[in-house]
């Protein structure tokens, strides 16, 4: 079943150190049907900004069905949610995913986070920030998530 979702560059960011979206997605999902979390528990996710899109193949069949049943609006199935509660909460360590690359570590992971949220907010300040300041600003802000790219 295709679902398309939108995520923030930092939470995409973060999931990419465990892996493809997809990938990340499917093994959360297998891991919520499983019983490892429960999907009506999930807090709302931020509203939409600066997101990019991803259309993303889920497999489980249980899932599935259940959407299905549910509706694709269902907040009680949503994978944007789960998505974004596995970063939030840094789930990895309860569900014990490792990160695909041998380079990525915890703190690395923390640290991309922690950065990502700030280019989030510096984003939003540039409506904030004087005329004669804003390409600073930007400038800034391309910098930050060149490095967040390349780390």
């Amino acid at each position: 079943m295709r679902i398309r979702i939108y995520l923030h560059d930092s939470v995409a960011d973060i999931i990419k150190c465990f892996g493809t979206v997809e990938e990340v997605a499917n093994e959360l999902v297998n891991a919520g049907m499983a019983g490892a979390f429960d999907f009506g528990e999930l807090p709302s996710c931020p509203k939409n900004g600066e997101v990019s899109r991803y259309d993303i193949n889920i497999t489980n069949e249980e899932f599935i069905e259940l959407r299905t049943v549910c509706g694709a609006k269902s907040k009680k199935l949503s994978l944007r949610r789960v998505l974004y509660w596995f970063v939030d909460t840094e789930a990895w360590e309860t569900l014990n995913l490792e990160a695909k690359s041998k380079l990525i570590q915890e703190k690395t992971i923390k640290y991309i986070s922690r950065a990502s949220n700030i280019a989030e907010e510096l984003v939003k300040l540039t409506k904030e920030v004087p005329q004669e300041l804003k390409p600073n600003v930007l400038n800034a802000i391309r910098e930050l998530k060149e490095v967040l790219k390349n780390a």
